[in-house]
């Protein structure tokens, strides 16, 4: 049990989404730019809105692209979001949306070049 929910039991209400009533900033907004990897890590456990937006229409995704780190690591929590949601991430839908798109091209690719290579059979024989 993790120490929020131990509070909470408690009878402290805390809401782990709570904006800042000016910026909208989340703690997870406030986390991710101070690059504070193990309070981010804490903040998913907790099952914070990884898609809540401040006042400037910002996740905090959105908010920490200069910080590699971090963002890895908000896009893997993104991820597993999307593959609880729709049993697969959305990297992956977009790989076998990809590969069956490649499929069907290559599929009319082998069927367009067969009837050019019957064309061409016929040509020759109309040639010669």
């Amino acid at each position: 049990m993790t120490r929020l929910a131990r509070e909470s039991e408690n009878g402290i209400k805390l809401d782990i989404n709570f904006q800042h009533t000016e910026s909208g900033d989340t703690s997870l907004h406030l986390a991710a730019q101070q690059s504070q990897h193990e309070m981010v890590q804490f903040l998913f456990e907790e099952e914070v809105d990884l898609f809540r937006r401040n006042a400037k229409h910002q996740t905090a995704f959105t908010q920490t692209t200069n910080n590699l780190l971090m963002v890895k690591l908000l896009k893997k929590q993104e991820r597993r979001f999307f593959k609880n949601i729709f049993g697969t991430s959305c990297c992956e839908e977009k790989r076998l949306r990809d590969k069956r798109m490649f499929n069907t091209l290559n599929s009319k690719y082998n069927s367009f070049s067969d009837q050019m290579k019957g064309i061409k059979v016929i040509l020759d024989l109309e040639n010669k």
